[in-house]
């Protein structure tokens, strides 16, 4: 299996409050991490794999994704999976992890935020990301017959 990412870190910089100085290793691990656990469960098995055949045949564009699939990937995945991955993303953007310890990420202009105030981000983020999972979940438990792949739930 190809290793596919539904969107990329410069989509999640274009549509979040990420900004354009964030490193792209960071970003890409939360949204293979929020693809691989939260979207991945979601479809099940069978329908994350036939999205990701489907982009990878395409070379790695959603183009390669078309009808039914594509309304699905693009309304509905991509949203959720835009919310998880900006979830995941937080704690690395937030700490700093050393040889020598966690400490808060911070340079001489800008001033690292408190525990509380990132947990009160990232609950706020972990709303939006449910709210767009429920979408999912939903259309796609009155789409069945649209899906066959996810008849195949494992």
């Amino acid at each position: 299996m190809a290793n596919v990412l539904f969107i990329s870190e410069s989509y999640l910089k274009n549509t979040t409050f990420v900004g354009e100085n964030v490193q792209a290793n960071v970003l890409t691990s939360a949204i293979t991490k929020a693809q691989t656990i939260k979207i991945q469960s979601i479809l099940g098995k069978a329908l994350y794999d036939k999205l990701v055949d489907d982009i990878a045949n395409a070379g790695g564009s959603l183009t390669g994704v078309t009808g039914n699939y594509a309304i699905l990937l693009e309304e509905y995945v991509i949203p959720a999976l835009t919310n998880w991955a900006l979830y995941e993303a937080i704690v690395p953007l937030t700490l700093k992890f050393t040889n020598k310890g966690i400490s808060r990420a911070q340079d001489q202009y800008t001033e690292g935020i408190d525990l509380p105030t990132m947990q009160y981000i990232r609950n706020d983020v972990r709303n939006e990301a449910e709210w767009y999972t429920q979408r999912l979940t939903t259309y796609l438990c009155n789409n069945t017959t649209l899906f066959p792949e996810y008849s195949d739930y494992t």
